[in-house]
């Protein structure tokens, strides 16, 4: 049964022009955390990857996504789902990706927690090809300036919600990502007060 995730109206495109102008070619992608797969079978044809492999915990999730992927008619660039969990010891040692140089996380740095985003740095230096970018999409804390209304009111209903969630501190997941070989790209504001993070592995 296919789900529909309601910010996706109102993002696929912001996210599409942000990616164009980091994204390696050809586009080897790994998603992590694909949600109802409409960004997957969006995003693969927008911007014409080589190949796309989306990633879930759910059977729901999973099953959704195979239903996008039948609708739009993308079986050709959309792999069929896998099953990844960043909780997982060494998550990163299962994927089997020639050629992997793009990874993909769209609105799942603040669902985990900071030991799952971590493990996310970690994994993308471990996968990722020299060249490779990792990008991630979501709201985050800034040390140097104020949370928006908007997303602090996010946050504490992340935080109420789901142990471990909620809006991660930007400084901090730079320094991560750089001890993994990560360093950052770009940093650019998307809609509803999201950002656009992009780090490339040197």
């Amino acid at each position: 049964m296919r789900m529909e995730s309601p910010a996706f109206v109102r993002n696929k495109e912001p996210i599409a022009q942000a990616m164009r102008l980091v994204m390696p070619t050809p586009a080897v992608v790994l998603e992590l955390g694909s949600g109802p797969g409409q960004h997957a079978c969006y995003l693969a044809k927008a911007l014409g990857v080589a190949r796309w492999y989306p990633s879930e915990l759910s059977a729901e999730r999973m099953d959704s996504i195979r239903g996008w992927r039948a609708l739009e008619r993308v079986e050709g660039l959309v792999a069929e789902p896998r099953v990844l969990d960043l909780l997982s010891e060494r998550w990163w040692s299962s994927v089997k990706v020639e050629a992997l140089n793009v990874i993909v996380a769209i609105n799942v740095v603040h669902i985990v927690s900071w030991s799952g985003v971590c493990a996310l740095l970690e994994g993308a230096g471990q996968l990722l090809s020299e060249g490779g970018v990792l990008y991630l999409y979501g709201p985050y804390r800034y040390q140097e300036r104020a949370l928006e209304p908007s997303n602090e009111a996010f946050d504490q209903s992340l935080r109420a919600q789901l142990p471990g969630a909620g809006n991660k501190v930007f400084e901090e997941i730079v320094a991560q990502a750089s001890a993994h070989g990560l360093e950052l790209l770009s940093d650019e504001a998307m809609p509803a007060n999201n950002r656009s993070l992009s780090f490339r592995k040197g």
